[in-house]
């Protein structure tokens, strides 16, 4: 309590005595002080004042240093809008000021990052692909290829679950390719993913396969034990829209002993690839009593006709 005291009673002196430097310092001090104790909000408060005091004095030195200290406190308390403002007041200033703004425009692409996430979460997809375009832009700006990558697949991802599968396929092939280029592997595991589901969308269920097939591989290659877990059960699914039974149901099984033997095995997913085994394993042996059907259809009516003589004379 001492220190608060003291620090506001020199802010108001210096204030009165036309001090905005003091002023401004004052403030700092308390903020970073609320800061450093995890109390974010009163950390917010006190760099809200030293923005205050920047603007009025026209410091722009210290708007500078208010502005991304204001920007990081509201991250923090995961205030992602209004981090977002304040990061792109910084680096407009910034930019005014000295040309270049490369960590600036860093921060504020970790802050677009996390707003766009949240516009998905909400299922504003337009607005989430809107914030995802400039935190492209930002990584372009740093020169981080691997943040470029990864708007590239989120964008991709939005316009699949908005069912615009023809948008998403530029954004996510760039994205594999991207991926291939930088040898990232759990990277190139999500691409396939996505292109599978773009694939499926567009009705090309043939190229969803081969996707599929490949995702597989490489979840093996990353030992990702549930991404194997979905390949399967979606080529499973897949062979079994195409009356590929026997197929199926080995993908099926691959699908439920994956699920049975992980380490984090939820129950609720063990059930459901359970079922998903049972329909599939029913669908291969009602196809084979219809192919053993229709293939000898005339010794089957002559066989039911013997049946019916033999009830009738009984």
């Amino acid at each position: 309590m001492t220190f608060l005291r003291d620090n506001l009673t020199s802010a108001e002196k210096a204030r009165r005595q036309g001090d905005v430097v003091h002023v401004y310092e004052s403030y700092e001090r308390l903020a970073i002080h609320f800061m450093n104790l995890k109390d974010l909000r009163t950390g917010v408060f006190f760099y809200e004042k030293c923005l205050e005091i920047a603007r009025i004095s026209r410091n722009q030195d210290f708007e500078l240093a208010a502005l991304e200290n204001l920007g990081n406190a509201y991250y923090g308390l995961k205030e992602y809008a209004r981090a977002q403002e304040n990061h792109e007041l910084h680096v407009q200033l910034v930019k005014a000021l000295r040309g270049a703004a490369t960590t600036a425009t860093a921060e504020l692409t970790t802050v677009y990052q996390q707003v766009a996430l949240q516009h998905e979460t909400s299922g504003d997809f337009p607005l989430a692909i809107a914030t995802h375009v400039k935190f492209i832009q930002c990584a372009q700006e740093s020169q981080d290829i691997a943040n470029v990558a990864v708007g590239q697949y989120r964008i991709g991802c939005c316009y699949n679950a908005m069912q615009q599968p023809t948008d998403a396929l530029v954004y996510l092939k760039d994205y594999l390719v991207m991926c291939k280029n930088m040898n990232d592997v759990p990277g190139e595991c999500q691409a396939y993913a996505a292109l599978a589901t773009t694939f499926e969308a567009l009705g090309h269920k043939q190229q969803a396969m081969e996707y599929l097939k490949e995702y597989l591989i490489t979840a093996e290659k990353i030992e990702n034990i549930p991404a194997q877990a979905e390949a399967c059960r979606r080529l499973g699914m897949l062979y079994s829209a195409n009356r590929e039974f026997n197929l199926a149901t080995e993908m099926m099984e691959r699908n439920f002993d994956l699920i049975k033997n992980s380490t984090k095995s939820d129950s609720s997913l063990l059930d459901q690839a359970r079922i998903s085994l049972g329909v599939i394993r029913a669908h291969e042996k009602f196809s084979a009593f219809v192919e053993f059907v229709t293939t000898d259809i005339e010794g089957f009516l002559q066989w039911k006709a013997s049946r019916a003589i033999e009830s009738k004379t009984s």
